[in-house]
């Protein structure tokens, strides 16, 4: 909505879940979306050149992986993925998880793959496959998200590739703010969140 507000096209969809469909079906759908959205733009008077990712919780998980394989055509190549041309600008990764950790994240992995050996592949392997090419992101956490421990390694890894990447940790004193809290209208932490990503956004776009 903060988007919207602010003149952004916003274009919102749902995938296939686990544990019914397994990956990779997850990233087939993000990118038949795309497909739609790009084979449409004019029709829907959308700026190809000025495309932004926002993703919550297990979105961020797939927009990250997704982004991935936009700006890397070998990694496109081996999740079997066919994507258009359109121009990225940047990324909003909302209390995202980013690193499969074997043990950690057994239970998860159990349910997202056909296999749970395949945690160690190179399809799932997403942080070897960066590249300076990745957008630049916004990452986020809370003081009450259950991934807060996430995303600071990502933000770090992201860096240490040359790419700009902020990281926001919104963990006021005051009160606990939980997992995907800009969610919630109500909550003053939740505007800021929202306004910060939309300038983030917009320092991005290409006039």
């Amino acid at each position: 909505m903060s988007l919207a507000q602010r003149g952004f096209s916003v274009v919102n969809f749902s995938y296939r879940l686990a544990p019914k469909y397994r990956f990779p079906v997850q990233l087939n759908d993000v990118n038949s979306v795309v497909q739609y959205v790009c084979g449409h733009a004019e029709e829907y008077f959308l700026d190809l050149r000025n495309v932004f990712f926002v993703g919550d919780s297990a979105g961020a998980q797939m927009a990250s992986q997704y982004l991935t394989a936009v700006t890397n055509p070998a990694y496109a190549e081996l999740l079997k993925l066919s994507i258009p041309a359109f121009n990225v600008r940047a990324c909003a990764l909302n209390c995202g998880f980013y690193i499969p950790n074997r043990h950690q994240d057994k239970m998860l992995m159990k349910c997202y793959l056909e296999d749970p050996s395949q945690i160690d592949s190179e399809e799932m392997n997403v942080i070897s496959h960066i590249t300076p090419a990745f957008p630049p992101s916004f990452v986020m956490t809370s003081n009450g998200d259950f991934l807060r421990e996430r995303a600071e390694p990502f933000v770090k890894i992201l860096t240490e590739k040359g790419i700009e990447a902020q990281f926001h940790d919104y963990s006021p004193k005051e009160t606990t703010l939980g997992h995907v809290f800009h969610c919630n209208m109500k909550e003053p932490y939740a505007k800021l969140c929202n306004d910060e990503e939309c300038a983030f956004f917009a320092k991005h776009v290409e006039r």
